[in-house]
């Protein structure tokens, strides 16, 4: 049976893969595939009451009929994509605009990771047999989240057994490994940072060279401009409602600022460029500028209330 990893990117995908290995291989004499397409399976076979734990993101039909089918049970994670996107850039070694946009000739593949961290969020999200977790609620609680993923493979941990593995793979424990792999890059003359030698990982772990960034949650609100702000709200903010992140878009422009007029014009302007012959996307756009000239009214008037208050008080 495969037990298949297939994590949203960037959102510990990764430590569920370390975590599934783990337990299949000293509980349920399982071995590890690692990271595999659909297609990379399609002339390779492997004994059907071994489980073979491997680790994918990409959507595709043999992954679902397996599921259907009781060839393979899945875990499954997701993240704020605000946290996503900025991941992705540190990675790809990029800008946000290159993560957010449609197109871009330097980064794999022919579209943008955004859009396909959607498509196959909405993909693995429906299928069967398959654990869920929320990348925020594995860093929290990694005890937990480790328990969840032995039950899911019919394994019973003791509470030590549980402790062993989340400290076995925690944050420290992976930067540790993650500094192992780059000291041997460097003994054998081969520099990550070169862009032909951007993605490269180690194949005992899938850690990249650069694979973590900061591990913490909600670090996007350090990082983010209001345009960039703006692009994730057209990118992914209903997602981010419809998965309980946001309740609405005030997220956008939550520190209680006064947008000049001129700010949001030339902004609305500048996304339309960019976004053009998107019709929903634009639609989204022009929600947003609406709101945004909103709320610089509220705060306007909560700037002329404070005032005339003090002066009252004053008086």
């Amino acid at each position: 049976m495969y037990v298949i990893c297939a994590g949203m990117y960037r959102a510990g995908s990764t430590w569920q893969y370390q975590v599934v290995s783990h337990i299949a291989e000293n509980f349920l004499q399982g071995k590890t595939l690692g990271f595999l397409n659909a297609d990379d399976l399609a002339n390779k076979t492997y004994m059907a009451e071994q489980i073979c734990v491997l680790k994918t993101h990409n959507a595709h039909s043999k992954f679902s009929n397996w599921l259907n089918t009781g060839q393979a049970i899945a875990v499954y994670c997701y993240r704020d994509l605000r946290d996503v996107a900025y991941s992705l850039a540190h990675m790809f070694r990029t800008d946000l605009d290159g993560i957010l946009g449609e197109r871009d000739p330097t980064l794999p593949g022919e579209r943008r990771p955004m859009k396909t961290v959607l498509e196959n969020d909405e993909f693995w999200r429906k299928q069967r047999n398959t654990l869920t977790q929320r990348f925020e609620d594995m860093v929290a609680f990694p005890d937990r989240a480790v328990r969840q993923i032995a039950r899911h493979l019919n394994v019973n941990l003791s509470n030590n057994e549980v402790h062993l593995i989340s400290g076995l793979f925690s944050l420290s424990e992976n930067k540790k490994r993650i500094l192992s792999f780059r000291g041997e890059l460097q003994k054998n003359n081969i520099d990550p940072r070169q862009h032909t030698n951007g993605f490269l990982w180690d194949k005992r772990n899938l850690l990249h060279w650069n694979h973590i960034r900061t591990g913490k949650v909600g670090a996007w609100r350090k990082e983010s401009t209001l345009r960039h702000r703006v692009k994730l709200a057209l990118v992914c903010g209903e997602w981010l409602i419809a998965n309980n992140y946001e309740a609405t878009d005030d997220w956008i422009c939550n520190d209680g600022r006064t947008i000049p007029v001129q700010t949001i014009e030339q902004l609305a302007a500048d996304l339309r460029d960019e976004f053009a012959g998107d019709v929903p996307r634009l639609n989204r756009l022009n929600q947003i500028c609406k709101q945004l000239s909103n709320n610089r009214g509220r705060s306007l008037l909560r700037r002329v209330w404070k005032w005339l208050s003090g002066k009252h008080k004053a008086g």
